[in-house]
């Protein structure tokens, strides 16, 4: 086999979980190439009641009790027996010939770790308001126009989780830094806890050991979005999620915070007014006057980024001051 497909999931949507399984089950590859591994994570209802896997003669349900999306990622990895993994979240309809593109580009191009979709489509439960399509980024869809790989794992071409290919040799050292890393189980979700940056990390862990990582145009995924997920309270709790993820990861990962100078941060701001910055002052005004031009719903979406960032700030100043102490002591 060339390849394993790895669907996470918790309490599916099932009729969407159909349609993902469905389009997995036209595939152009031959079914003896690949194996298929659905990860129930910790569902109310165990899935091997609900779910028919008898299509696939190389298909398992695995049970994993660890609530989070990293946990069930990491089940799936060590549960894998191929090269190649390729995950699938329980919203993404792949093309017909994704897989034996993924086979394709990873034979063509061996320098690369991991890599996904450039065109990831939504498929709209019901069609969103104008302000909604203005924020849309926020769940995932992306057309980009023309293959783009780098070595660079903080890019525009970062491989998202709709349809994510990694190589067993790169998943294997990302689970072994997330043994490791207590705070890298911060960078997904966790039950309602709407995290992120967990498939960005596996660009991250690429690069660091030497491979690039990239999107290509053959791989196409439909994103399944339900109407709630169109809310203006959602798309702010994804919003904040994003932003204390992507705090979380730079640190994580020793990268400098510079890419979010344009947006001060609470603390920078009193700080400021104290001793009187007028260039990080000037900023945070220049910032509310353009808040203020804002769609309502882009200004909620962007504050509540801004809250994300803010969250992440304070939780790593604390972690620092508590390590520092500790090093004193010993």
């Amino acid at each position: 086999m060339k390849i394993s497909v790895i669907i996470c999931t918790h309490n599916p949507r099932l009729d969407y979980l159909q349609l993902v399984l469905k389009s997995l089950e036209e595939q152009t590859l031959a079914k003896k190439e690949w194996e298929l591994l659905l990860i129930d994570n910790r569902s109310d209802k165990s899935l091997k009641k609900t779910v028919d896997l008898f299509w696939h003669p190389y298909a398992r349900i695995v049970r994993e009790n660890k609530l989070g999306l990293t946990h069930a990622r990491m089940r799936g990895i060590k549960e894998s027996k191929t090269e190649i993994l390729i995950f699938v979240d329980d919203d993404n309809v792949l093309n017909k010939d994704y897989l034996e593109q993924a086979v394709s580009i990873a034979a063509r191009l061996p320098c690369l770790g991991c890599f996904g979709a450039a065109k990831i489509i939504p498929l709209f439960e019901k069609q969103p308001k104008k302000e909604v399509l203005e924020v849309a980024d926020l769940l995932a869809l992306r057309n980009i126009l023309e293959d783009k790989w780098s070595n660079l794992p903080d890019d525009d071409y970062v491989p998202w989780g709709a349809g994510l290919v990694v190589r067993a040799s790169v998943a294997k050292k990302h689970s072994a830094a997330l043994r490791q890393r207590k705070s890298n189980m911060q960078l997904d979700r966790s039950g309602h806890m709407l995290l992120s940056c967990g498939d960005n990390d596996f660009s991250w862990t690429a690069c660091k050991n030497g491979y690039a990582k990239g999107v290509f145009t053959a791989l196409r995924v439909s994103h399944l979005i339900p109407d709630e997920r169109l809310k203006k309270s959602y798309l702010c709790q994804i919003a904040e999620g994003h932003g204390f993820s992507h705090v979380l990861l730079r640190a994580i990962h020793n990268k400098s915070l510079k890419i979010f100078q344009e947006q001060p941060s609470s603390l920078e701001i009193i700080k400021a007014i104290f001793k009187n910055d007028t260039e990080v002052i000037l900023r945070w005004l220049r910032n509310i006057y353009i808040e203020r031009k804002q769609a309502p719903l882009k200004r909620a979406v962007m504050r509540a980024w801004k809250r994300g960032i803010d969250r992440a700030i304070i939780q790593i100043s604390r972690a620092t001051r508590k390590s520092e102490k500790q090093n004193l002591r010993h």
